[in-house]
């Protein structure tokens, strides 16, 4: 009842709506993210916060500088690249407003090898391969059975491995292996094509069998969290735009951007909609999740849209309940 009347007291307060207010700060995710490997990348994303507290993805405005580019080099899109073992500050700059981040790059003294189960698998379930409505069936498609989203590892590296005489790999030949033949189209594939030979995907899996193929499911570095950058966030006006970050946490310490291997899905595509990127998409007043999935690890971003704007009553309370519904209120009012 309490908490009934609080909220009725703030939305009848007023019926007039104001603007959004002008940048007071911006900030640069993830914080101090750890890149393993020669040539591993990591996207930056950069955030202008309004004195209302509305957020604005500004990354394609921002410029972007490596104080150490021998041991960090950023694009000016925002792409850290690994070089050299050690710590570089980036930072970002948009109008008059600066952030950083600290870029911390391990094992830099070659490309970290790509395993089956860390990276090959989680590629095979982006392209949708092992989905109801592909190999992931209960019966899978003309012979080729792969485990549901890839929950059995040991079951599908048989299969692709060793399966009907080993004919998805090539070794001497890797480019012209079926498990890389038929996503592209290069053979007749009733799933059509999927995969782009130019894409990191495509790298993955081919430097993968370069390396032999090789992988034990039960001990290769395997994934254990994600987690999502902004975790939460309220974009003011509808068709406003905020590209979610996702950072993989492995089962050997490792982390990685994941973001371009994540599955992202909206609680509620009316209120704001995610495309296959991660980009979020505003379109009509009220909040909703995110979920981001990856290897059976799920993880929702929480999204808050406004479209007109309209004064809150300054309420006090000493209570961390009323305190938290008051904040959101503010947020969303």
């Amino acid at each position: 009842m309490r908490l009934a009347t609080l909220m009725a007291a703030a939305l009848l307060a007023g019926g007039v709506p104001h603007l959004s207010g002008a940048p007071v700060r911006i900030s640069v995710l993830p914080k101090n993210p750890m890149l393993f490997g020669e040539g591993s990348e990591q996207r930056l994303l950069v955030i202008a916060h309004q004195d209302d507290g509305s957020a604005e993805d500004v990354t394609s405005q921002a410029e972007f500088r490596s104080a150490r580019p021998e041991v960090a080099t950023v694009s000016d899109q925002g792409v850290v690249h690994a070089r050299a073992f050690g710590g570089a500050r980036i930072e970002a700059r948009y109008e008059s407003l600066a952030d950083e981040t600290i870029a911390l790059v391990q094992q830099a003294d070659s490309p970290r090898p790509a395993t089956f189960s860390g990276d090959v698998l989680p590629a095979l379930t982006k392209l949708g391969c092992n989905n109801g409505n592909c190999h992931g069936t209960m019966n899978g498609q003309n012979g080729f059975k792969l485990s549901l989203f890839g929950y059995h590892p040991t079951d599908d590296f048989k299969m692709i491995v060793e399966g009907h005489n080993g004919r998805r790999i090539n070794l001497p030949d890797p480019a012209d292996s079926l498990l890389l033949r038929k996503p592209t189209f290069q053979v007749a594939h009733g799933g059509g094509a999927v995969l782009d030979a130019d894409s990191d995907t495509y790298r993955t899996i081919l430097e993968w069998i370069r390396g032999g193929a090789k992988g034990d499911p039960a001990v290769d570095r395997r994934l254990v969290d994600l987690a999502i950058h902004p975790s939460e966030v309220v974009l003011h006006g509808a068709d406003q735009r905020m590209q979610l970050i996702v950072t993989a946490r492995y089962s050997d310490g490792t982390e990685s951007d994941f973001t371009g291997l994540a599955h992202f899905e909206s609680n509620d595509a009316d209120i704001a909609a995610v495309d296959e990127s991660g980009m979020v998409i505003s379109r009509r007043r009220g909040e909703t999740a995110v979920l981001v999935r990856g290897m059976g690890v799920v993880r929702a971003a929480r999204v808050g849209v406004v479209t007109e704007r309209f004064p809150v009553p300054k309420m006090e309370s000493d209570h961390f309940i009323d305190k938290q519904v008051f904040k959101k209120l503010r947020d969303l009012h």
